[in-house]
């Protein structure tokens, strides 16, 4: 359209060099990064902030240098990305701590970026509607059949590719057959933000500096392709998912929760050394807590996940502590910074076992947690930090002693299970830190270790349970309340570690 002339060879050619132009630089410039990041990290270098600036830095180059060397800018970026994605599978402290960050900051930017797409197109397609459907050289019925053709040889085309290599696990599992399985697949494909990118990056001018023909109408069908894909799939796709209440499969899904942990446990022991022996003991017996608490649940028959009931016993655990808290402050036993520290992170629990969260809420969640993240280590001399998190450790030994207390006087005998659940918790819990409390350097150092240890587990823990949910092992709800679990056990470990 350009140069006003069209060769199908010179045009496949072209097509080839660019695509295949693309993806090289996307590899070459990964491995580039990736020595460039081994070399800093050779030299001691672990700031997050650092790493994830370069992450976020890296599409950006990779993309320009794509485009400046006249190859596909998209391709080169994503298959830097799927290259990168290797890199993020590596277990230990040092790529969990910045996986923690790095999911956090990308949802945000993801999610900023995608409103940003549809946001310019809610400005601009009002204006090139009333162009379309005022043109006299555009049939709007003809434009509106673009729009169904398209959109039905999109489906027609994914049903065919997904029937082709679509395994029988897939659709056996889900108690249909291979046509009706590739039909919902099919129909799934939503367009949306490539769709419209691509639309919109056509030139508003030729060579010759007219107008480019026709770019109101294929931004027109784009947007209306994507606007039917959204209309499918939320609308005419359900009514194809029979809503079936599957058997009670407690029991099954309480052995696939007990042999993640025991996965977990498994590979925290071949990480076993003699200078992390008694971090990773502590985590062990975590889980290990944890494994004996499901068994007995499938032993008894109960729901594994977290009740009401257990809800408001855990939130009235964190109401003894604020008041232990202030107990303290009024009798001059810690300073105001300390408290401040422990009753922000005790905010941050309460709203884990929330029952309800508004959206607001949730994305206030993700910054307050980057925040966190950040301002989290830039404190303070190594003095200073030893000192707080000596009072962290004695706060924390006065609580739970305060909460044991008043535990053992509740008198609620339907919950007497669960009370005495969380008294054996908090006893545990207990125990360990006075057990550690003789060497003040030793016990930081411990905590700091037990830190590091546990994000590794909850990254393994994570790969098991989508493992375990793409299997069919664990239902989607089960799936969505352990990720919430191990969410709530990083705010209790990290919030309390500095």
């Amino acid at each position: 359209m350009l140069i006003g002339s069209f060769s199908l060879i010179n045009a496949s050619i072209t097509f080839v060099v660019i695509a295949i132009g693309g993806a090289f630089i996307g590899l070459f410039i990964t491995l580039v990064k990736y020595l460039f990041v081994k070399w800093v990290r050779s030299f001691g270098m672990e700031n997050v902030t650092f790493h994830i600036l370069i992450e976020i830095l890296s599409p950006f180059v990779i993309y320009f240098t794509a485009e400046l060397l006249h190859v596909s800018g998209i391709l080169a970026v994503v298959v830097a990305g799927i290259a990168q994605s290797f890199e993020g599978k590596r277990l230990n402290p040092e790529t969990a701590n910045l996986n923690i960050a790095s999911k956090s900051i990308w949802s945000v930017v993801s999610f900023t970026l995608n409103g940003l797409i549809f946001l310019l197109l809610g400005t601009q397609l009002p204006g090139i509607t009333a162009v379309i459907w005022n043109s006299s050289s555009v049939n709007n019925f003809l434009a509106i059949d673009y729009i169904v053709i398209i959109t039905a040889v999109l489906i027609l085309i994914r049903f065919i590719w997904t029937f082709l290599i679509i395994n029988e696990k897939v659709y056996s599992k889900e108690n249909m057959g291979k046509f009706k399985a590739s039909l919902i697949i099919s129909m799934s494909g939503v367009r949306g933000t490539i769709t419209l990118a691509t639309a919109m990056s056509i030139p508003l001018l030729l060579l010759n500096g007219e107008a480019f023909p026709e770019r109101n109408l294929v931004i027109f069908i784009a947007s209306g392709v994507i606007l039917l894909t959204l209309l499918i799939a939320n609308f005419l796709l359900p009514l194809m998912i029979k809503e079936e209440h599957p058997k009670n499969n407690t029991e099954d899904e309480t052995s696939a929760r007990i042999e993640i942990l025991d996965n977990v446990i498994k590979q925290l022991r071949h990480q076993l050394t003699t200078n992390n022996e008694i971090s990773t003991n502590i985590v062990i017996r975590s889980y290990q807590r944890r494994r004996m608490a499901l068994q007995n649940t499938k032993e008894h028959g109960l729901a594994p996940n977290i009740s009401k009931e257990e809800k408001e016993l855990r939130m009235l655990a964190i109401n003894l502590e604020s008041e232990n808290i202030d107990r303290l402050i009024r009798e001059n036993k810690i300073d105001s910074t300390v408290a401040n520290h422990y009753i922000d992170a005790l905010k941050k629990l309460s709203h884990r076992y929330a029952d309800k969260k508004s959206k607001t809420h949730r994305i206030m969640e993700v910054f307050d947690m980057i925040f966190h993240f950040f301002n989290h280590r830039k404190t303070h001399n190594q003095e200073a930090r030893l000192k707080l998190n000596t009072q962290i450790l004695t706060v924390r030994e006065s609580n739970y002693e305060y909460i044991l207390d008043n535990f053992k006087k509740l008198e609620e005998a339907k919950y007497k299970d669960l009370i005495d659940k969380i008294i054996s918790e908090y006893e545990s819990s207990l125990e360990l830190l006075k057990s550690g409390k003789p060497n003040t350097v030793s016990s930081s150092n411990i905590y700091r270790n037990v830190n590091e240890l546990s994000q590794i587990a909850f990254q393994i823990e994570r790969e098991n349970i989508q493992a375990m949910f793409e299997n069919g092992r664990i239902s989607r709800e089960s799936w969505s309340e352990m990720l919430k679990n191990i969410s709530l056990l990083e705010i209790q470990i990290s919030e309390y570690t500095v």
